[in-house]
């Protein structure tokens, strides 16, 4: 698209915006000019207000219901009803009335399903084959018409939301949020718990909690509070015709929304200090100020104006004085709740030791910023800025994934004008100096509630439901009268103009190309090229690989590594955040052979990004006091992997068994004990001295653009006495075929956890084929079984878990009811009554599992990111045929019902190739725990992490 195209269709755009609404018909919805898909809205007799998307080159359609009730209306001694009704919405209807109907047919067509509840509304959506979407929307309008709601799986399912309750028992945002609720005015709905229990959600006083649900489904789930977004390849005229005969039948009440119109805060409470105790060992600061809801502006966004000038991270911004003094890691800020009555302006921080000890130092330093931008005022320059960067983001907007996509959309039409759907979060038409002043006014020291979450608070109350240890306490006068003094620091100053907003917003011409070509293979360095416009931006992805042999060969390397990759961003950080506002991001990230960076967004100026990051690589002086911050956060961090949830430290304890070079986070805070800032300098010497490169440029931009990186990654990175080497990829341990292992961990947390990890005998296309389809084949039968029947977790899932190329599939299971012994149990018995249901299964049946799963393997890439990143890992596997989907979709489409009934026979009956890791719940008693190991006696105990190494050669690669 030509210069002269864009900035005729910016004109149109914001000539149709302000033109509004005389110049738009309520149907007529503002669109991007990148944008090929046609769109409708419509009202249906039942007022269900509907918005259709026809979208010719989709291969995946998607809908969402948007239902605009949530937490905020859960009846008084049935909190959580909300989201139980949201559980059971699921679980069948008078049309199609067995529980696991709808997801089994989705997963069957290459889908997706899942919901949420939040405090005002909650939103059902799913994805599915192009093909298929027509029966699925038959299902998913059921749920809304005649959902049974049977009995028999009522307590089941509040014991799935009990599960979803147990299992973030000690999350810390959990706990944070249930400290702030108590904090929130009591008449407020939003003080109130919203997830849900067994008790909460009991039947009690001779009243069934099922007839309490069906009151509040028939009071609340009317049509009219209803947004529907329906995508499919079809024609807008064949989607209307679909949508009208199977959702009209939703009943609608013609109820009106709820109105929260009640403070947050009851008068006399602010100002405050809430103090939080975590689970992990964090250190956070917020100032949470009450302000007048927002939702209205959204066409002009001032939070978002004032969101952007204090959470500024480049010279002379706020962050920059704290973070030059020692203070802080981290800085946020935005809107945080929004109730449509009243909404919360949050700056949040992330803080060092020392920012913790001067908490008070850094909410000086806020509000004396605050007070900057008071006596300076907001320059129309910096709204110009922001939308100048809207309107290109618009503009050049790319397609996300479908089922995002409908649940977004969904979820925004009740906030927003129907022609606005699209453009609603781009928009910003005009300058409001005078709506900016008085959201400042808000934030000041007399309305705001301070927090802080640490170890070392002083608490004396704990919350009902989380047991959050917590204090609240009313901030001195003296402190406040400090707070309004503090003058502004020398330094402080609001942004200079941005220098990296893009100025050519040319796309290459040339033939655009599938695969990359290689334009330099030479020893130690390897360049790849592709131009791709096809996704109509002109952007363009540009990767660098820094392998080196001895970034992770032993685990005080490992660390070293890690931190490079961390100060080296933090040098980076003042000269890159305004390039991240105009739309160029990078990462810069370590991994098992070295260090990764990405650059990502519009082309122009991105050479000089790439410049500096690695310049900044080769010479950064790193300065010890940001050496020593940095040290203490990834010692943090490596403590705190000791208090993830169960599941994820059974399923990361895989990892670390059968991944080599990794390193166990013991190991890790061994070697990190004895690292100084000459270790660090030395070894950044060392890492880059012998090193192997590889890159790739994609996307809007030219052999000879691509070039012109290579000789900056060369002069940078490949010059001097640097040797040149090839690094080899890591190892994954084989597993006998007649042994199997199994390794308990011992995790401060009451529910069990476990992952049931099963090998592939090698890493060919056929292996892999079998491994996929079995995941598909189980997912969603394994979750009905052990979730749904049997009550043992909200947690529960059967997934692909390949390491490199070599093929596996994992069971996991978060319980707050079972031993490890009855979660493997039930996992065996599911597993060989299974084969049962597999020899008896239609090849009807196995073929469209067969065809769901090419679904998934051939998905369409919706924007230019997700290319690179699947030609990245191509070149990762070091396939340069960049064939690794059709290799394997040929042998998917070998597979037959028959052989495939072997391999899982074979599969199911083996001795060996297989590997438990397990926590037991601190709610099994010592004796129960050592009854359960005894009984997993198929299972050899491993003593330490490189046992299995020790067993038999690994896969090498």
């Amino acid at each position: 698209m030509s210069i002269r195209k864009i900035v005729s269709a910016i004109i149109v755009i914001i000539g149709i915006v302000f033109a509004y609404p005389s110049a738009i018909a309520a149907t007529q919805i503002v669109q991007s000019p990148n944008d090929d898909r046609q769109y409708k809205s419509i009202t249906l007799t039942n007022k269900l207000k509907v918005l259709l998307i026809s979208d010719k080159n989709t291969d995946k359609a998607a809908a969402a219901l948007d239902v605009n009730i949530g937490s905020g209306s859960d009846p008084e001694g049935y909190e959580g009803l909300a989201h139980f009704l949201e559980h059971m919405l699921f679980l069948g209807t008078e049309k199609y009335p067995e529980a696991g109907s709808y997801q089994a047919y989705i997963n069957r067509h290459g889908g997706n399903h899942n919901a949420y509840t939040s405090f005002d509304n909650t939103n059902y959506f799913f994805d599915i084959d192009a093909d298929s979407l027509e029966p699925a929307l038959d299902r998913f309008s059921q749920q809304f018409i005649a959902p049974t709601f049977t009995a028999k799986y009522v307590e089941r399912e509040i014991n799935a939301v009990h599960s979803e309750y147990s299992a973030k028992l000690k999350d810390d945002s959990r706990l944070y949020f249930s400290a702030f609720k108590e904090t929130v005015n009591p008449e407020h709905p939003y003080h109130n718990f919203s997830v849900g229990n067994l008790t909460t959600l009991s039947s009690r006083d001779n009243i069934n909690i099922r007839d309490v649900l069906i009151e509040f489904y028939k009071t609340h789930y009317s049509a009219n509070q209803m947004k529907l977004v329906v995508m499919g390849k079809e024609s807008i005229s064949q989607l209307e015709s679909w949508v009208t005969s199977k959702f009209s039948q939703i009943p609608n009440y013609n109820i009106s929304a709820p109105q929260f119109d009640m403070p947050l805060f009851t008068d006399g409470s602010l100002p405050a200090l809430l103090q939080v105790t975590p689970t992990m060992d964090k250190r956070t600061l917020s100032l949470v100020f009450p302000i007048p809801s927002t939702k209205k502006y959204y066409r002009s966004k001032p939070t978002y104006v004032l969101s952007n000038l204090i959470g500024h991270e480049g010279k002379g911004s706020l962050f920059a004085s704290l973070k030059k003094q020692g203070l802080v890691e981290s800085l946020s800020a935005g809107t945080g709740i929004d109730t449509g009555s009243e909404a919360t302006f949050n700056i949040s921080f992330r803080l060092t030791q020392n920012g913790l000890d001067q908490w008070q130092r850094v909410v000086e330093e806020t509000f004396s910023y605050i007070k900057l931008i008071e006596r300076e005022g907001i320059d129309k320059r910096y709204f110009d800025e922001q939308k100048r960067m809207l309107e290109l983001a618009f503009v050049y907007s790319e397609k996300s994934e479908p089922i995002h996509y409908v649940s977004s959309l969904a979820s925004t039409l009740k906030d927003v004008d129907t022609a606005d759907i699209l453009a609603a979060n781009y928009l910003m038409e005009a300058y409001k100096p005078e709506i900016y002043n008085q959201i400042l006014a808000h934030l000041n020291p007399n309305n705001v509630q301070i927090s802080l979450m640490a170890k070392s608070v002083v608490t004396d109350k704990r919350t009902p439901w989380y047991e959050a240890p917590y204090s609240l306490t009313k901030v001195s006068s003296e402190i406040i009268e400090s707070f309004e003094s503090t003058n502004v620091p020398q330094g402080l100053k609001l942004p200079a103009a941005n220098d990296f907003i893009p100025d050519n917003i040319e796309t290459i011409s040339g033939s655009l190309m599938s695969i990359p070509e290689p334009l330099e293979q030479s020893s130690g360095f390897t360049l790849w090229h592709l131009h791709d416009t096809s996704f109509g931006t002109p952007k363009s992805n540009v990767y660098i690989n820094i392998k080196s042999p001895i970034a992770n060969d032993t685990a005080k390397h490992a660390v070293l590594t890690s931190l490079l990759t961390s100060m080296v961003q933090d040098e980076l950080n003042e000269y890159a955040y305004p390039a991240y506002l105009a739309g160029l991001n990078y990462d810069l990230y370590s991994h098992i052979r070295g260090i990764s960076i990405k650059i990502g967004g519009y082309s122009d100026k991105q050479t000089l990004l790439l410049e500096k990051i690695l310049k900044t690589t080769k010479t950064v002086e790193f300065k010890k006091d940001r050496f020593e911050i940095y040290k203490d956060r990834l010692v943090r961090s490596l403590e705190n992997a000791t208090k993830q949830k169960p599941y994820q430290q059974t399923t990361g304890e895989i990892r670390k068994l059968i991944l080599k070079p990794q390193w166990t986070e013991q190991e890790k805070l061994d070697a990190i004990q004895t690292i100084s800032i000459d270790d660090l300098n030395t070894f950044k010497s060392a890492l880059l001295s012998e090193i192997e490169v590889v890159a790739l440029s994609s996307g809007n931009i030219s052999r000879a653009g691509s070039l012109n990186i290579s000789n900056t990654v060369k002069s940078w990175l490949l010059s001097g006495d640097v040797e040149r080497t090839q690094v080899n990829r890591g190892q994954v341990a084989r597993l006998p075929m007649n042994q199997s292992f199994s390794m308990e961990i011992d995790i401060e947390h009451p529910d069990t956890g476990y992952t049931l990890y099963l090998q592939g005998k090698d890493e060919s296309y056929q292996e892999r084929a079998r491994f996929l389809l079995l995941s598909q084949i189980l997912s969603s039968p394994y979750y009905e079984r052990i979730r749904t029947e049997n009550q043992l977790g909200y947690i529960v899932f059967a997934t692909n878990y390949n390491f490199l190329e070599v093929p596996a599939v994992a069971f996991i299971v978060q319980s707050p009811v079972a031993t490890v012994f009855q979660l493997e149990n039930e996992t065996q018995r599911f597993l060989r009554e299974y084969a049962e249901s597999l020899s008896t299964m239609s090849h009807q049946e196995f073929n469209q599992h067969k065809t769901a799963l090419l679904s998934r393997l051939f998905e369409k890439d919706n924007n230019l990111g997700e290319k690179s990143d699947r030609v990245w890992r191509e070149i990762d596997r070091e396939n340069i045929s960049f064939d690794t989907r059709e290799k394997l979709s040929e042998a998917i489409e070998r597979l037959t019902a028959e052989n495939f009934s072997q391999f899982y026979t074979s599969i199911i009956h083996s001795e060996g190739k297989k590997l438990l890791t397990f926590s037991s719940g601190k709610n099994t008693s010592k004796e129960q725990t050592e009854e359960d190991v005894k009984a997993l006696s198929p299972y050899q105990p491993l003593e330490h992490n490189n046992q299995l190494w020790e067993i038999e050669k690994p896969f090498l690669y």
